[in-house]
């Protein structure tokens, strides 16, 4: 049955190759994300098909509710180069869990807020208290 699944939905992703971009006027485009248990061969579980599920929903309501702010004329210039302002800039999102809660943040927010550029990471580490165990308990060393 799984592998019917993922038979359609390959057939479906190569059959739509390039079409949201074509669709949005170029303004945006989507990216395939291969979730780690199909990467590893594994059957996603029941909460793995929630949290899709769940993540799923959450990215339609938010296209849905800022539609019709990116399709607006107040974002571009005469050009055809978009206009930052805050409203417009909250649109660029990634959707993440935090503290059991699907939140979607601001890409440039990240950028400024959450990252350390020269490390290419996160500027907290949330799970650093038990880094040293897990990296002990998946064999990684320290270099």
């Amino acid at each position: 049955m799984l592998e019917n699944d993922i038979i359609s939905l390959k057939e479906s992703f190569s059959n739509d190759k390039g079409k949201t971009k074509s669709e949005s006027n170029k303004r945006f485009d989507s990216k395939t994300a291969i979730p780690g248990h199909v990467q590893q061969g594994g059957i996603p579980s029941a909460i793995d098909r929630t949290r899709a599920a769940r993540l799923a929903v959450k990215a339609v309501d938010f296209i849905d509710s800022n539609h019709k702010l990116m399709n607006s004329n107040n974002c571009e210039n005469e050009f055809g180069e978009f206009i930052s302002n805050s409203e417009i800039d909250n649109t660029s999102a990634v959707l993440g869990v935090e503290k059991s809660q699907l939140l979607f943040k601001s890409i440039k927010s990240l950028y400024i807020n959450e990252s350390d550029l020269n490390k290419r990471m996160r500027r907290k580490i949330f799970w650093n208290d038990i880094r040293d165990t897990a990296d002990m308990l998946v064999g990684r060393s320290k270099i």
